[in-house]
């Protein structure tokens, strides 16, 4: 629902990242490739032409570096090369797996990625935004494993080479992941402009209105509302990701807000800095507390639902609009 902007810094921050990719790996990728393109029955294996393997791999080898960093439009180059390599020919779910395996997707997951994103404040679904997308796995001698839910842009079912590619991986929670499965969307979580929104949340007046009445929460009423310019993506995006559902079921959240209203106005906080400048140099914080969640745009991604609290929580005026630059 919110991009990542692609500045210099994040894009050096990358780059630094393909460079420093599995160091701490015995198996690498090269060697990897090396041993999946000779080995012996390729075709009874992999059930495709072996030609057809070996030039795939062969251009993996050749391409790598610049397929790590290949943002999305490169990856649609690296896609129309490919496919002229398999000249019609169809992956099988052997081949594909393998293709990952070798390029270390395993570690990807458990390791490499988690270590980057975790220092650029990503913890939540990028496409729902209600949920955690670290996940646990059981291994064979009882402990547990933390790994991070991925969605391929492209999927690696169909592409392959393209499973380790960063601009391809978007951190997901489990049920996004089952929902779009190998369909495809436009959505996409890298951007350089600075059009960073999908969609808005929100409470129509009218409904809180009704609540207090009666203090009736299911007189509130959310909005989900398409940024101006972004209505035909929101058309597929929306009901693939049961967007509108997943925060119809937050009312008891939305209610909080909306009394919180009647508690928080801007005296009460300024008493707050006042009396504690030791906890708070700034109203941050103390909208962080009052709201129960991150209160800036570029920490919507930080905790499970934060675009959905602050964007009712300003609303309703519990916290300062966003002035427009």
């Amino acid at each position: 629902m919110r991009k990542i902007k692609v500045d210099q810094v994040f894009s050096d921050k990358v780059k630094d990242f393909n460079k420093q990719l599995f160091k701490n790996l015995n198996k690498l990728p090269a060697k990897n490739l090396e041993a999946l393109r000779t080995s012996k029955g390729l075709k009874k294996k992999y059930k495709m032409p072996a030609d057809i393997i070996v030039k795939y791999i062969k251009h993996i080898e050749s391409e790598y570096k610049r397929i790590l960093a290949a943002d999305d439009k490169e990856m649609k180059v690296l896609i129309n090369e490919f496919a002229t390599i398999l000249n019609g020919t169809v992956i099988s779910t052997a081949f594909h797996e393998a293709v990952a395996d070798a390029l270390r997707y395993d570690a990807i997951r458990s390791t490499e990625y988690p270590e980057f994103i975790r220092t650029h404040n990503v913890k939540t679904c990028c496409y729902c935004h209600s949920q955690s997308t670290i996940v646990f796995t059981k291994l064979k001698d009882g402990s547990a494993k933390a790994f991070f839910e991925l969605d391929h842009k492209f999927p690696k079912s169909k592409y392959p080479f393209l499973a380790t590619s960063f601009y391809n991986l978007y951190p997901i929670c489990g049920n996004c992941n089952r929902a779009k499965g190998n369909k495809p969307s436009d959505f996409e979580l890298y951007t350089e402009t600075d059009n960073l929104d999908l969609l808005n949340f929100g409470i129509e007046d009218i409904s809180v209105a009704k609540y207090w009445k009666k203090n009736d929460p299911s007189k509130l009423v959310i909005t989900v509302t398409p940024v101006p310019g972004q209505e035909a993506l929101c058309d597929n995006y929306l009901p693939m990701f049961l967007i509108k559902e997943i925060y119809n079921m937050q009312l008891d959240v939305a209610e909080e807000l909306v009394v919180k209203t009647r508690i928080y106005n801007d005296e009460y906080k300024e008493v707050l800095v006042k009396n504690f400048k030791s906890l708070f140099s700034d109203t941050s914080m103390i909208n962080r507390l009052i709201i129960g969640n991150y209160d800036r745009p570029e920490e919507m991604l930080m905790r499970p639902t934060a675009k959905f609290v602050q964007e009712v929580a300003r609303d309703v005026g519990l916290i300062p609009k966003l002035v427009k630059k």
